[in-house]
């Protein structure tokens, strides 16, 4: 049977981190992910999950490869030997590449989540902004206009105090 296979090493290297870096944020050993890599082990369904978190998927799909390419595995363990076997065969590519088009379709839908989520916090953010400095402005309005009162106190306290005196204006 041929199924798609994650080239792990190629896509860890592509964006320049080391096992280490990679399995700390899959969050498994450094062993097992090297195991993963030479095709001693498998990458379990959850840790794809998050490998689908960590990599955009154009950057996994540029990286999957067929069974033939993964180590540890011939042409001869891929070929079918009856037709039924064959149909069966095919019929486990399609049902592969459609779980592949879900996973894919859910990475894009995280990724699009994530980015929603940075836009709002971003507006969230400048909103504040905007908030503070119109508190401040209207503090210096409010300021503005007590000096304003004050002055048009202070007129009128002249103005009687030239009527007092005969001063008409």
């Amino acid at each position: 049977m041929e199924y798609k296979h994650i080239d792990i090493k190629g896509l860890r290297r592509a964006h320049g981190l080391n096992q280490t870096d990679l399995a700390e944020r899959l969050e498994i050993t450094q062993s097992f992910l090297s195991s993963i890599e030479n095709g001693h082990s498998r990458l379990p369904k959850s840790k794809y999950h998050r490998l689908c978190a960590i990599f955009t998927a154009e950057d996994i799909d540029r990286h999957t490869v067929t069974k033939n390419d993964v180590p540890g595995h011939s042409i001869k363990d891929s070929l079918p030997s009856t037709e039924s076997e064959m149909m069966a065969q095919i019929l486990r590519i399609f049902h592969t590449h459609e779980h592949q088009d879900e996973n894919n379709h859910h990475a894009l839908h995280h990724q699009r989540l994530d980015e929603m989520q940075e836009r709002i916090t971003r507006l969230l953010d400048r909103n504040d902004k905007l908030a503070e400095r119109a508190l401040m402005l209207q503090n210096k309005l409010d300021f503005m206009t007590a000096k304003q009162i004050e002055a048009q106190n202070e007129i009128y306290r002249l103005h009687k105090i030239l009527l007092k005196h005969g001063i008409d204006i």
